[in-house]
């Protein structure tokens, strides 16, 4: 068995794990405080779903990535929920039982739109050039591997709630150090694929992801706590899932690669946003006491 395979295997067990550390963080009354406030959710699944995955294509085609570059970061963006978001949304002092609602929620969104949107927007960006989506092996990925286990998640935090509590250490410790070692494995068997990321690519990333904030906060909303989760909620992705959607869509690619590149932008600048939102609040805080 090679490293590449070894990879494939340690990225099946840290989305199973994910969506397990999800399901043990997010109670039923999480999820219903979020569908309570109806229009907000609705117009952050829009954003999420259509609005950023379109920013992308445009830039995307503004800056002529390559095919399979395209392909990875398209991948990336169009897999909202990024487990990360509740814990910066704590850091930035906003919602987080909305963004732990807005989490699960987005589970859903994956598996019932966005391999179909995709499947369009590759289709529409890359004619001709070979890259080929398997709809139904990306919406069977996401029920086995993240639907199921998240389920799996809440259900025993619903039933044991003692047993969630213990659990809940031990499963993010564990996904933290898979992630870790799949990021590794991707940087060790695809180091060559980084050679694609010049300067120019590095900054339409980073547009991408400013653009992203801009439209979490355009549709944020007056309260500041809402507001900064659906703007945390715009600014990160599903890492494992795209790593795995783009292994098994495009193996042998600089795809992976491009999904680890964005993702990294995300996250760092994701961490450095919820920071300077947090201090913010605090700021305030101090001077209205």
């Amino acid at each position: 068995m090679d490293l590449a395979h070894v990879g494939s295997l340690l990225n099946h067990a840290w989305i199973v794990l994910l969506a397990i550390q999800m399901g043990l963080a997010a109670s039923f009354g999480d999820i219903a405080a979020a569908l309570g406030r109806g229009g907000l959710v609705l117009r952050t699944l829009a954003v999420n779903c259509l609005v950023v995955p379109l920013l992308a294509f445009v830039l995307l085609r503004l800056f002529d990535a390559g095919p399979y570059v395209s392909a990875g970061i398209l991948t990336l963006v169009f897999f909202p929920g990024a487990v990360f978001g509740p814990t910066f949304t704590e850091v930035s002092k906003g919602d987080v039982p909305l963004s732990i609602g807005l989490m699960v929620m987005f589970c859903g969104v994956s598996l019932l739109v966005s391999p179909f949107l995709l499947h369009f927007l590759l289709g529409r960006l890359l004619h001709g050039d070979g890259v080929v989506i398997d709809v139904f092996r990306i919406m069977r990925l996401i029920f086995l591997a993240q639907i199921l286990p998240l389920s799996l998640g809440l259900v025993v935090l619903r039933l044991r709630p003692r047993w969630a509590q213990k659990a809940a250490g031990p499963v993010k410790r564990l996904s933290s150090a898979l992630g870790l070692a799949v990021c590794a494995v991707i940087l060790w068997t695809r180091f060559s694929s980084l050679e694609v990321f010049g300067l120019r690519a590095v900054g339409g990333m980073i547009l991408l992801f400013l653009l992203s904030l801009l439209a979490g906060l355009v549709i944020g909303g007056r309260e500041p706590g809402p507001r900064r989760s659906v703007i945390m909620s715009c600014s990160g992705r599903n890492i494992a899932l795209a790593l795995i959607t783009a292994a098994g869509n495009f193996s042998g690619t600089p795809a992976a690669a491009a999904v680890l590149a964005y993702a990294l932008v995300s996250l760092f600048g994701s961490l450095v946003t919820a920071k300077i939102m947090g201090r913010t609040m605090e700021a305030r805080s101090a001077e209205s006491g």
